[in-house]
């Protein structure tokens, strides 16, 4: 998920073709946003996403 609360799968993931449990259940979240909570203060800090975000880029090249 990036800081935006947009949830970002691996281009490889998405050029893969391994039948409907991938496609409808992780193909088709790319590049949807999080449902946040009603409070702002229940949601995830963006700081700490954006690290892990970096780390998944990083790692996904």
């Amino acid at each position: 998920m990036s800081p935006e609360y947009k949830i970002i799968v691996r281009e490889d993931v998405l050029k893969e073709s391994d039948g409907p449990m991938l496609k409808h259940g992780i193909q088709e979240l790319h590049n949807k946003m999080l449902l946040l909570p009603s409070n702002s203060k229940n949601w995830p800090d963006q700081g700490r996403l954006e690290k892990r975000f970096s780390l998944f880029k990083n790692l996904a090249i």
